[in-house]
Parts: structure tokens; C-alpha cells; sequence
């Protein structure tokens, strides 16, 4: 059996070899199949063929490549994104700029109208991540927190302005000017009749100074024209709560006091931000309604709930503000909630040692040291 199939192997070799042309040169000349008919062996001694594909030889001694791997798609997380690497430059390798040096070495003079490159500014150093600064509480036996709404209380159109002063900028430097800008101007009625410009004079260092004084302008004259009253309220979108579908206010309704839809208020037709609005809410609106001589209950009933318990503001320093208030009544109120929960001994003894501040957030915390006020001038 061995010798029959070395035979067939043998004449299979020489049939390809004598198929086979050579050039000129004696070289195989590449034909357009390199496919044979080869007799195949068979255990059952009939004969078979089948088709050889003729390939190069490879060389024994050299190692086979490992065959492709199949690309494997990247599972995308649902909780993050991939950083995303920039896309290879067709351009070639960036080299980074050189920074531009003085071309004056050590001992060089200038020439005529040639100066010396300036230094940049240092820039000031950032404050580590995750510090707050924090302003402390006053005693619970002040009088005051240092807002300055509590020094217009009894100045409900004054309040007004000063609160849209304090909207868009900080108050050290917004409160200066408010107070300068009333010293000439100070009551609606001398405001409706300044020139413009000479309002934009006074508070152009706040910016915005055209909008600004078109503003305080409109309210003084709506002040005049229909000034806030009582059982008289203007329907104000979305405050203090989301619209509710059921009981709409049209923008034409004015609302009394006995009409149980929420949204409106006595100075819905001149102002109708949310720290506006919180703001005359707390210091002013039960001295209109006549339910009390003070914004803090005062001259009430028995068994009066001042309006500023009601609030829930956003604004960081009212926040504080009504947490002090409610620290003056023994409890600990959540501002996010409006929950309240009976002071606890420690936080007010941080409070009368002055170790409770308030951050950037209106949250409190209890700082180990005592921290002394910043004096307020006003």
C-alpha cells in the first residue's frame, strides 16, 4: 500500500513538472490556476480525484502568524462618559511653541525706543476645593441680624428699590449707592421726576445703569398711579407655588383676601421676583393688611403667626436670616422643607459663643472658633 501511494505521489509530481513552461531564462512561468487533478488513495482501493490549490512554499524554520483576533465591540456604561481621546492630527506631530524670550542678553544695551519685555501678573492664588466661607450669627439677644431690610421695614417702597439693588450685585457695594441714590431722590414722586440721566449718573458704577434706572422709574410710578392695598391682590406666576390648572388667575383678576387661590399679592402689578416678593412678605405685608404694628407680630393678637413664618425663600441671606429667627424661638428649621425641630442645647450655646456661621448655601454650620462679626455700616 505504501508503495502505491509513493507512486502516485511520483507521477503526480512529474505530470505538474512537464505541464509547466519556462521562459527564456529557464523561470516557471505563473499560470492562471495553479490547480491540478491529483489521484487521491483510498482504503477502499477505488480511485478518486480532487482538486490541489498549489501555494509557495513556506519555509520550515519560520513561525506561523497567529491568526487575527476579532474586534470585540466596547460596551458603553450607561452611569459615565468615556473620556474621548482627540483624533489623530493628518498634519503630523504638533511641536510645542517656544515661548518668546528677550532678545537682550546679560550686559546688552537698549537701543533708541526699544523697551523691555513686561512679565505677565502673577494671578492670585485659587482657595483650596471645598472651602466655604462662612459669615457667623449674631447673638440671639440682638436685635438685628444686619439685613437691610430690617432697617426699611417702614419704608415698603424704599425696600423695594434697595432689594432690586441687591438682585444683581453684591451689597457692599450696591448699598452705598441706594442710600446715595435716595438722599436725591427720596420719594416716588422726585424719582418719576429726575432725568434719566442723572440717575444713570449715580448708579453707573453698578452697571446696567440704563435698565436700572428705567426700573426704580417704573416702579415709582406705578407706586403713585396704583399703590399696594389691602383685600387688593395681583396674581404673580408660579409664587409661591406651581400653577394649579383647576383654580387659573387670569393676568386681569385682582383677588381679595377672602378669594383662597394663593398666588397673588399686594405687589403682584409692580414687582414679581421671587426675593422681591419674599423680602416685603417678610418685612412689610402685615403692617398693610393692618394685622400687626411690626413685622415681627407685634401689636398681633393673641396667638398671631407672623407672615415670615410662612416664607420659604431661596436666597442664601434670607435663609439665614429666617434660620436666626426661628433659632430666637427655640427651633431648628430645614429651609428646603419648612420642617421644624426643637433647638438643640449645643447648637445654641455655639450660637451665643459665636461659633455658628452660615455659608454661600444659607446652611449652617458649627465652627470651632469663635469668629467675630463684620461691621456693617448702614
Amino acid at each position: 500500500m505504501a508503495n502505491d501511494t509513493s507512486q502516485v505521489l511520483s507521477q503526480s509530481t512529474t505530470t505538474i513538472l512537464q505541464t509547466s513552461q519556462r521562459d527564456a531564462r529557464g523561470r516557471f512561468i505563473k499560470r492562471e490556476k495553479d490547480t491540478e487533478t491529483v489521484p487521491s488513495v483510498a482504503l477502499d482501493n477505488k480511485e478518486h480525484f480532487v482538486k490541489v490549490n498549489i501555494e509557495p512554499i513556506k519555509d520550515q524554520d519560520s513561525a506561523q502568524l497567529p491568526a487575527k483576533k476579532s474586534k470585540i465591540a466596547v460596551t458603553k456604561s450607561p452611569y459615565f462618559t468615556p473620556p474621548i481621546s482627540p483624533a489623530p492630527s493628518k498634519k503630523g506631530p504638533v511641536t510645542p511653541k517656544k515661548r518668546a524670550t528677550s532678545k537682550l542678553g546679560p550686559g546688552a544695551e537698549l537701543k533708541e525706543g526699544e523697551k523691555l519685555p513686561q512679565p505677565s501678573p502673577a494671578r492670585p492664588p485659587r482657595s483650596p476645593a471645598g472651602i466655604i466661607s462662612c459669615i457667623p450669627f449674631p447673638s440671639l439677644l440682638s436685635s438685628t441680624f444686619g439685613l437691610i431690610q430690617e432697617r426699611l421695614a417702614h419704608d415698603p417702597f424704599r425696600l423695594l428699590v434697595a432689594v432690586t439693588f441687591l438682585n444683581r450685585t453684591h451689597g457692599k457695594h450696591a448699598i452705598p449707592i441706594f442710600f446715595k441714590l435716595m438722599q436725591a431722590y427720596p420719594t416716588p414722586e422726585a424719582l418719576v421726576a429726575a432725568p434719566k440721566e442723572d440717575i444713570v449718573a449715580i448708579i453707573h458704577h453698578l452697571g446696567l445703569q440704563n435698565q436700572r434706572a428705567t426700573t426704580y422709574q417704573n416702579y415709582a410710578r406705578m407706586w403713585l398711579e396704583e399703590p399696594p392695598a389691602k383685600h387688593k391682590r395681583y396674581p404673580v406666576r408660579n409664587y409661591p407655588f406651581p400653577e394649579n390648572p383647576d383654580t387659573p388667575i387670569k393676568k386681569s383678576e385682582v383677588l381679595t383676601d377672602n378669594d383662597p387661590r394663593t398666588n397673588a399679592w399686594e405687589i403682584g402689578h409692580i414687582v414679581q421676583g421671587p426675593y422681591a416678593l419674599d423680602s416685603w412678605r417678610i418685612f412689610c405685608r402685615d403692617i398693610l393688611r393692618g394685622v400687626a404694628t411690626g413685622w415681627n407680630g407685634e401689636g398681633g393678637a393673641e396667638g398671631f403667626q407672623p407672615e415670615w413664618m410662612r416664607v420659604m425663600p431661596k436666597d442664601k441671606e434670607l435663609r439665614a436670616f429666617l434660620r436666626w429667627m426661628w433659632m430666637k424661638e427655640g427651633y431648628e428649621w430645614d429651609p428646603e422643607t419648612g420642617e421644624k425641630d426643637i433647638a438643640r442645647e449645643y447648637v445654641v450655646m455655639a450660637v451665643e459663643e459665636g461659633r455658628i456661621g452660615w455659608d454661600e448655601r444659607g446652611g449652617l454650620r458649627v465652627l470651632e472658633e469663635k469668629v467675630e462679626l463684620p461691621v456693617v455700616t448702614m
